[in-house]
């Protein structure tokens, strides 16, 4: 964020950090849901793709980065004598953790619940970020607010019938048609696909859907002290 006209002067300013500004969560969709049975497609398995993840996360240009984006925001086109609010928001646990593989959508099943299975390490990792988010936007004298309790039971991997507050996958056929279209788009399997191809091969998946939104905007009404 720059200062610009198009910004304007704004009394409030509410975001969440882009997964897709980084190739941390780029990585982790990529390695360990999509390609996570396919070696020849993928860049690295799994548990280097978390761990990698964990320590760009933990890193000091992450936090850095961040506080420049909550100070930009803070400081942007800013009136004298102008009182403005900064919101950031956290993030939600993707999975349920304590479900078979049977109990998830296509996209994003599991063969190992419980904990220490690829879920509940993928869920601390959006926990831990979330401390990170926290930590840095409050240490600025920004608001924080936390929307992950809302998805309780709205999560991937459910099993009870319900649609997840997420996207779920961009493609009808399953994980074997994303990496058709992978093969088919790159050629030969092997190295890392052009991240804009793969994003928009990957779509809306882990976005949230409009009940989300709506869970969203009663977060942000409830951390302003608004009716609900």
């Amino acid at each position: 964020m720059s200062p610009s006209s198009g910004f304007g002067s704004p009394d409030l300013v509410t975001f969440t950090i882009g997964g897709n500004d980084n190739g941390a969560f780029l990585s982790v969709v990529l390695n360990c849901v999509y390609l996570r049975d396919n070696p020849l497609l993928r860049t690295t398995s799994c548990a280097n793709t978390l761990a990698n993840a964990k320590a760009y996360v933990e890193g000091q240009a992450f936090r850095r980065d961040l506080g420049n984006t909550i100070r930009a925001a803070q400081t942007t086109n800013l009136l004298p004598n102008q009182n403005r609010t900064v919101l950031v928001l956290g993030y939600a646990q993707f999975y349920n953790i304590a479900t078979p593989r049977t109990a998830c959508e296509p996209f994003v099943d599991y063969p190992s619940p419980g904990p220490g299975g690829i879920r509940d390490q993928i869920n601390k990792g959006v926990l831990e970020l979330n401390s990170i988010i926290k930590a840095t936007a409050t240490g600025l004298g920004a608001k924080y607010a936390d929307v992950d309790p809302l998805f309780q039971g709205h999560r991937f991997c459910e099993g009870n019938g319900q649609e997840p507050w997420f996207f779920n996958g961009p493609l009808s056929g399953g994980p074997g048609e994303l990496v058709d279209d992978l093969v088919k788009l790159f050629g030969i399997p092997g190295g890392a696909p052009p991240e804009a191809e793969v994003l928009s091969l990957i779509g809306e998946t882990f976005h949230p859907t409009s009940p989300a939104q709506r869970a969203y905007l009663s977060v942000v009404k409830n951390a302003l002290g608004l009716p609900v």
